[in-house]
């Protein structure tokens, strides 16, 4: 009998995302400014959404990621520094030099039961993405939020909130079949594997 089974948390894009892309102006002095250089903060994006997620509040209204109040741009940073702690960077790195088709047995065998146990009691699942290889180009690499599952036999479907692709859920989609162990990313990039972040909750002073 094929197996079917969904949840979804609480986790809304009306109250809990942010409206503006995971893309940051760095204001660099020793270079033209008509050189323009961007950094991410998806970590930052995905724990403070959390945080506000389980202070049962919403995110503010900002659409413009260069126009962010000091407050809410220093909160971001700070929350990125923490969802790329010791734990997380080391257990990245020793994972950037496996073998994919380890990742990918890693990833489905241990860590996909850890986000389904999270979703069914209704927590939301942060999770780093890893798409390179070694050392090359680190910042390829990602993190998301997992808000929801469905099951379907073989697949499964994860919803997503992915900073990169603000207004809309995004799908990490997964294929258990013994002859054809998959992952994908409706967004299209390569997905190696991933693993469960170390998030801790954070109360912010006060809501932005």
């Amino acid at each position: 009998m094929e197996t079917f089974d969904n949840k979804a948390t609480k986790f809304s894009l009306e109250n809990h995302s942010f409206l503006f892309p995971n893309r940051f102006h760095l204001k660099n002095i020793f270079l033209s400014p008509r050189i323009p250089l961007y950094y991410g903060l998806c970590g930052g994006m995905c724990y403070t959404a959390l945080d506000i997620f389980y202070l049962e509040g919403k995110t503010p209204n900002h659409v413009n990621p260069d126009a962010l109040p000091k407050n809410l741009l220093s909160y971001l940073i700070n929350r990125q520094l923490q969802s790329t702690g010791f734990r997380s960077i080391f257990r990245l790195i020793f994972w950037l030099f496996q073998p994919s088709k380890n990742l990918l047995l890693k990833s489905i065998t241990y860590e996909l039961p850890k986000i389904i146990t999270n979703l069914q009691t209704g927590h939301p699942v942060p999770i780093i993405i890893v798409r390179s290889k070694y050392l090359k180009n680190p910042t390829n690499n990602h993190q998301i939020l997992i808000t929801g599952y469905k099951i379907e036999g073989e697949i499964t479907n994860l919803t997503c909130y992915d900073p990169n692709y603000p207004g809309r859920f995004t799908n990490l989609w997964i294929n258990k079949s013994a002859d054809r162990l998959e992952i994908k990313q409706s967004t299209g990039e390569s997905v190696r594997g991933y693993f469960v972040n170390y998030y801790k909750r954070k109360k912010p002073k006060k809501l932005f």
